[in-house]
């Protein structure tokens, strides 16, 4: 009898096991808020990963002579304001980023001089008021990732405020001076210009792509046959209220190639909720049904119990003796025999969401397998019904088996003879009460994480369960160190660009003044 329990507590252990690891989303919408919220810490960011712009010195030769110089020159103190800064949709896939409250103190020094004099002073323009547009357009790759392509367009650099400063010698020579002024307002505004918008955009693609690159499109399940394939269904999407991020969120066997499971198709899942937090995800009971379809098609959920399994310090072993009591039947055919459980799921499990609710669904038998004659004595037939409590902590979901029921034990191969079920319903019915909760501190503590990139987090995470779905809603919080990885090694390699450009540019000049 002791061994029974034994056996049993093992097989719904292991048929538990199996069910532990929840699927992850279909679905994840951004509302404006969330929106807002992640453009109020990307904005500022890249403002300060741009940092000091240098501008090339600027030398021109002028009447009587002169040649004038504007040297030194750099643009710092720049910064971007994310509260005024608006994003819109402008088309379901494009997404329009209008940046506000620029602003900016260029430096300069300047000098003329010819065989009979010169002077030399310093300047600032104080840009204030500028913008910048930019566009982003989402997609999805071949690979089933999500896209992100930004490209910067107009600078609207506001009003500039230029201060030269001019001795009493140089005031004589207005015209001069009017050169410098030209030059600042023209040429090196129009290259401040091209810089911000070349800085913005590369920092922009770096910190997407990398983001994009942490969210994995499949995750292998530990001591499973399991893979979750995390690919987009779609390209991402935006209307006036919200932005989608459709996954597909299926599980496959990690063996094979993603396939989906020949089972009912998910209802379509709703685009947001009443009451749209700043990030919402929404995760399909399919996911879930998904996974059990795989364990139950390559035959995962099914073990054969033997003595081995059996912990050293019980001394009751897997022998027709021990269950005469039980089974007196099996003892009087097979005698002082071993015997092994050979237990199965014989149906693919059903899990099932509906208002508040979480249950999985099991159809399993056990059979008593005679060594070594290698037949069955007798086989048992039952389902199981567990009520699953389920919590968001960050972007992990977490759960624990709250109860079970024991559905009806029936008997279907039997070699031997009458015995009452009453008895056996009632040892099944005790197992299965004991186990639920070692199994579910063994199996659910750790968890199953939810698709976002490394280092995110989700602060108010909360839950709620709903017909055929399950949402998670929170206020996402940015990969702060991870996106300033980004945006300096875009300013790294920005910068790298432009000196191989500027070398090659001198070299041009040099053979061009050497062909002339």
């Amino acid at each position: 009898m002791k061994a029974t329990y034994l056996c049993l507590f093992l097989l719904f252990g292991n048929l538990c096991a199996t069910l532990a690891n929840p699927p992850t989303g279909a679905k994840v919408t951004f509302s404006k808020t969330g929106i807002d919220n992640m453009k109020n810490a990307a904005i500022p960011l890249i403002a300060k990963t741009i940092g000091e712009i240098r501008i090339p010195d600027q030398q021109t030769s002028l009447p009587l002579a002169i040649t004038a110089y504007l040297r030194d020159i750099s643009l710092k103190n720049l910064n971007m304001d994310a509260k005024t800064t608006e994003v819109s949709c402008v088309t379901s896939h494009t997404i329009l980023v209008a940046v506000r409250g620029i602003s900016a103190d260029l430096h300069f020094t300047w000098a003329y001089k010819n065989l009979l004099w010169g002077d030399s002073g310093w300047g600032v323009a104080q840009v204030r008021g500028a913008s910048l547009t930019a566009t982003a357009t989402l997609g999805r790759n071949a690979d089933g990732s999500a896209s992100v392509n930004v490209d910067s367009g107009n600078i609207d650099m506001g009003q500039v405020d230029l201060h030269v400063d001019v001795g009493v010698w140089s005031k004589l020579f207005g015209w001069l001076i009017d050169w410098f002024v030209t030059t600042v307002k023209n040429t090196v505004m129009g290259q401040v210009k091209d810089q911000i918008n070349a800085q913005f955009k590369a920092i922009a693609n770096q910190m997407a792509a990398d983001l994009i690159k942490t969210v994995p499109l499949t995750l292998v399940i530990p001591s499973s046959p399991l893979a979750i394939d995390y690919a987009l269904t779609d390209a991402i999407s935006c209307t006036a209220d919200y932005l989608t991020v459709p996954f597909q969120a299926m599980f496959f066997d990690n063996t094979k190639a993603p396939t989906p499971a020949p089972i009912p198709e998910p209802a379509p899942l709703p685009d947001t909720v009443a009451n749209p937090a700043d990030v919402d995800l929404f995760l399909s009971q399919y996911a879930i049904n998904s996974a059990a379809y795989v364990l139950y098609s390559v035959n995962y959920l099914s073990y054969s119990i033997s003595q081995s399994l059996i912990p050293p310090e019980v001394s009751l072993k897997l022998r027709t003796e021990e269950f005469a009591e039980l089974l007196p039947g099996m003892d009087q055919k097979w005698p002082n025999h071993d015997f092994d459980l050979h237990c199965k799921a014989i149906e693919t499990p059903q899990v099932t969401f509906t208002e508040g609710l979480v249950y999985a669904d099991i159809a399993g038998s056990c059979a008593f397998f005679i060594k070594p004659e290698q037949v069955t004595a007798v086989e048992f037939k039952t389902s199981l019904k567990i009520k699953i409590e389920v919590h968001i902590d960050n972007y992990k979901l977490m759960g624990k088996f709250d109860e079970a029921s024991l559905g009806p034990v029936t008997v279907g191969e039997n070699n031997i003879g009458d015995f009452s079920t009453d008895d056996v319903y009632a040892l099944f019915n005790f197992l299965v009460q004991a186990a639920i909760p070692q199994i579910s501190a063994r199996l659910l503590e750790q968890g199953i994480d939810l698709p976002h990139p490394s280092g995110a987090g989700l602060a108010n995470p909360a839950l709620a369960i709903k017909d055929g779905y399950i949402t998670v809603s929170g206020t996402p919080t940015l990969p702060t160190a991870n996106l300033q990885l980004s945006a300096a090694k875009a300013v790294a390699q920005y910068n790298e660009k432009q000196s191989l450009m500027a070398v090659v540019q001198a070299a041009e000049q040099v053979e061009q003044e050497f062909l002339n």
